[in-house]
C-alpha cells in the first residue's frame, strides 16, 4: 500500500488490533483480528488484513469478555446501503 499524499510505502505499526464492528445504532456486532498501517511521511493510518472469520459475533454469550480482553478496540462502522 501507498499514500495518495505521499511518495512513500505504508508500514505496518501493529500486527494483531482488534477492530469491532458496529451496528448502525453503535452497538457491537463482530470483533476482528486486522493489521495496522501507516503512512511515514503523512501519518494516514489503514486497517486492512481481516481474519476470514471474525474473533467474536455479538450473539456469543462470551462477546463482551472477549472484547474487555482484546482492548483496545478501533469502532468499525456498519452502514446500510443506500437505495437509489
Amino acid at each position: 500500500m501507498c499514500s495518495v499524499a505521499a511518495v512513500d510505502f505504508m508500514r505496518v505499526v501493529k500486527n494483531s488490533v482488534t477492530v469491532e464492528e458496529l451496528f448502525e445504532d453503535g452497538d457491537g456486532y463482530k470483533l476482528w483480528d486486522a493489521d495496522l498501517w501507516q503512512c511515514p511521511d503523512c501519518g494516514a493510518q489503514v486497517i486492512t488484513g481481516f481474519a476470514r472469520e471474525p474473533l467474536a459475533e455479538h450473539w456469543q454469550p462470551t462477546y463482551h469478555v472477549q472484547r474487555d480482553r482484546l482492548a483496545p478496540i478501533y469502532p468499525g462502522r456498519c452502514r446500510a446501503a443506500k437505495s437509489n
